[in-house]
């Protein structure tokens, strides 16, 4: 009896040691954890949905509670762009990063609902009249004065709401950064009735140009954004133009013209045959950073009691003429040419054929015939 006593005691020993090193065994100071890995796991997942026109990442893909996710959005094609950002159905505010972040209370999906731009020209009260190409290192309208800066007119019909001061809630924003950077985006000139009309005008503004520098603009496309708004206190009217530009390479912009002649009547100079005379042509509407020059000169000899210059006219243009006589253009040799307006009806200075204060102008025809005179001593 004592021996079969004293065996059952050894053997209960036996499985009491064989436990305790097998625990021993499993404890290794990993705080626990099995070889599974099971405690690294996060709590809540973020989910990416895919969509057109844009890429979109964030920055971790689980989170713990309380953890905040950032989300990258870029946008792939250049006429969309973000509405909004949604992790579920709440709506994220964008960052000053251009960047957009989320707290982590359950799984996420992130959505990107994005917005086609739609060229509008015309809102409320305003016309776009500007161009859509603009040319980098250039100046438009041409002037001396404002070297690289290029104007978006902007018509306020006045007659409709009248804005006498601009509210600086007013901006012009571009889609494309690399295009357009908003550092190239300069303050608006408002041009006023008095600008317009002189001292007899009003101080209500009638046109409002956006400016660009053009020194810090890169080639490509880009959609701009301007937005006008009354000062409070006037009428609070407001409009928003959306036009699609394209930026290029200085003298790329290509100008359409067509081939014209002037003929010039030269029986009153007393003009021998074969005699040579210079016509100098300046380009009112010159643009620069197109492929049209803005001063060029044209030599004919008289045939027949006439000279004949072809040129290529830029379609829409005025032109500023000068004749002198010699195979040079000499300011000293000039003569006087007479004023013709080809048709009839209402003169418009914007759309007539013939040669005027207003300038040398071909809307329906393609050639014309002008007078010379000894120009008039003072």
């Amino acid at each position: 009896m004592k021996k079969l006593l004293i065996t059952v005691l050894g053997a209960l020993c036996a499985l009491s040691l064989g436990a305790a090193v097998f625990a021993g065994c499993g404890d290794r100071g990993d705080g626990g954890n099995s070889g599974n890995g099971g405690g690294n796991e996060k709590d809540f997942t973020i989910t990416i949905e895919n969509g057109e026109g844009y890429t979109a990442k964030a920055d971790k893909t689980s989170a713990d509670m309380g953890e905040t996710v950032t989300i990258t959005v870029t946008v792939t094609n250049p006429d969309m762009y973000i509405e909004r950002v949604l992790a579920n159905s709440n709506e994220l505010d964008e960052n000053s990063d251009g960047k957009y972040t989320a707290t982590v209370t359950t799984n996420l999906t992130i959505k990107v609902e994005m917005g086609t731009y739609i060229e509008d020209t015309e809102d409320g009260a305003l016309t776009y009249n500007g161009m859509n190409t603009i040319a980098q290192n250039s100046t438009y309208p041409y002037s001396f004065y404002d070297e690289h800066i290029w104007k978006l007119n902007v018509v306020i019909d006045s007659d409709r709401y009248m804005f006498l001061s601009l509210s600086n809630r007013s901006y012009v924003k571009s889609s494309n950064q690399e295009v357009i950077p908003d550092e190239a985006i300069m303050d608006f000139d408002k041009v006023t009735n008095e600008d317009l009309f002189g001292s007899s005008g009003s101080s209500v503004i009638e046109q409002v140009n956006a400016q660009i520098d053009t020194t810090k603009i890169n080639k490509g496309t880009t959609w701009l954004t301007i937005y006008l708004r009354a000062d409070a206190g006037t009428s609070g009217a407001d409009g928003t133009i959306v036009v699609k530009v394209t930026v290029v390479g200085r003298g790329e912009i290509e100008i359409e013209t067509a081939k014209k002649t002037v003929v010039i009547d030269v029986d009153g100079l007393s003009a021998s045959e074969g005699d040579s005379y210079t016509l100098h042509f300046a380009d009112d509407d010159y643009i620069d950073g197109g492929n049209q020059e803005h001063y060029f000169d044209i030599t004919a000899t008289v045939e027949g009691g006439k000279l004949t210059f072809e040129f290529d006219y830029a379609i829409g243009h005025h032109y500023n003429i000068t004749l002198s006589s010699g195979e040079t253009y000499e300011f000293d040799k000039r003569v006087s040419l007479s004023n013709k307006v080809i048709g009839s009806g209402i003169y418009n200075e914007n759309a007539y054929d013939g040669y005027s204060e207003d300038g040398l102008m071909f809307t329906t025809i393609d050639s014309i015939e002008l007078e010379a005179s000894p120009l008039e001593s003072n």
